[in-house]
C-alpha cells in the first residue's frame, strides 16, 4: 500500500492518557466506619419496650441524621471525582470517538455494498439454475425459496447448485411415488402445500376412510328405514285383506233412542314375517306402539 497504516501499538504509549492523582478518601472512611459501627451496635443492643420507646426513637433519628450527612458527603465526593473524568471524556469524544465513528460507518457501508452485490450475483445464478433444472423435470409449482438456501459469501456456486439439485430430485421422486397411489390427484393437492409426501398420502387416506365410514353409516340407517316401511306396508295390506270379508255393519235408524255405542268388532289375521332380529324387534315395537293385540308363536 502506498499510504502507510499507523500501527495500533503506537497508540498504546502510557504518555497518551495519564491519571495524575486519585482522591484520598479511603482512610477517612475507615475512621468513620469504626465510630458508626459503635453507634449502631449500641442502638441494636437496646431492648424496645414501652418505657424505652421514646429513647430508641431518638437514637434512630440521630443515626439517620448521621447517615444522611454521610450520604451528602458521598454524593459530593462522587461529583468531585467524576468532574475531571467527564471533562476528559468530552475531550476524548472530540479527539477520538467523533473521528472514528463516521469513518467506521462509511467503511462498513462500502463493505456491505460489495458483499451484497456478491450475494446478489450468487442468488441470481442460483435462480437461473433452479428455473432450468425445475423445467427439465416438469416441476412448475415450487419456488426457489422453498429450498431453504443460505447464500453467504463463503457459500460456493457448486454447493448452492448441489442443494438445489438434491431438493428438486427429491420432489421429482416423490411426484413419481404419488402417481402410483390411489386418489393421486388429491394427494398431489396436499403435497403441493406441504412438500411432505408421507403426510399428504396419510391425510388423503384418512379422509377417504372417514368418507367411506360415513357412507356405510348412512346406508345402514337407510336400510333400517326401508325395512320398517316394508313391515308397515305388509301389516297394512293384511289388515285391508281381512276387512274385505267382514260382514257389513248394521245401520241404526235415526229415531232409535240413543244408546252407548258398541265397540268396533275385532278381527284377526295371520301372516308370517321373516327378517333379522333387528327387523323383528322393529316390527314388535311398531305393533306395541299401535296398540295391536298379537301373539307370538
Amino acid at each position: 500500500m502506498e499510504n502507510e497504516i499507523v500501527e495500533a501499538a503506537a497508540f498504546e504509549e502510557n504518555s497518551l492518557i495519564v491519571v495524575e492523582q486519585l482522591p484520598v478518601i479511603k482512610q477517612q472512611l475507615r475512621s468513620i466506619k469504626e465510630r458508626f459501627s459503635e453507634e449502631t451496635a449500641k442502638a441494636m443492643e437496646m431492648e424496645c419496650t414501652e418505657d424505652t420507646l421514646k429513647e430508641i426513637r431518638a437514637i434512630r433519628a440521630h443515626i439517620s441524621k448521621i447517615f444522611k450527612a454521610l450520604e451528602d458527603k458521598r454524593k459530593a465526593a462522587k461529583k468531585a471525582i467524576l468532574a475531571p473524568y467527564e471533562d476528559f471524556e468530552q475531550v476524548y469524544k472530540e479527539c477520538v470517538t467523533d473521528i472514528y465513528k463516521p469513518c467506521d460507518e462509511e467503511l462498513a457501508a462500502k463493505i456491505a455494498e460489495v458483499e451484497n452485490g456478491l450475494k446478489a450475483a450468487k442468488r441470481a445464478d442460483a435462480q437461473e439454475y433452479f428455473d432450468e433444472y425445475a423445467k427439465s423435470l416438469n416441476i412448475d409449482f415450487v419456488s426457489m425459496e422453498r429450498v431453504g438456501l443460505n447464500i453467504t459469501l463463503n457459500a460456493s456456486k457448486k454447493s448452492i447448485r448441489t442443494q438445489i439439485k438434491d431438493f428438486l430430485d427429491r420432489v421429482n421422486e416423490e411426484l413419481q411415488l404419488i402417481e402410483t397411489q390411489p386418489h393421486s390427484a388429491e394427494i398431489l393437492v396436499e403435497y403441493r402445500i406441504s412438500l411432505n409426501v408421507a403426510q399428504a398420502i396419510t391425510r388423503v387416506s384418512e379422509r377417504h376412510k372417514a368418507i367411506e365410514e360415513e357412507q356405510h353409516r348412512r346406508e345402514a340407517a337407510q336400510a333400517v328405514v326401508e325395512q320398517r316401511a316394508s313391515v308397515v306396508e305388509a301389516v297394512d295390506k293384511a289388515v285391508d285383506e281381512t276387512a274385505e270379508f267382514a260382514p257389513p255393519k248394521a245401520e241404526i235408524a235415526p229415531e232409535a233412542p240413543a244408546e252407548e255405542p258398541a265397540g268396533e268388532k275385532i278381527y284377526s289375521t295371520e301372516f308370517t314375517v321373516r327378517g333379522t332380529i333387528a327387523q323383528l324387534r322393529a316390527l314388535k315395537e311398531y305393533l306395541n306402539n299401535g296398540g295391536y293385540d298379537y301373539e307370538c308363536k
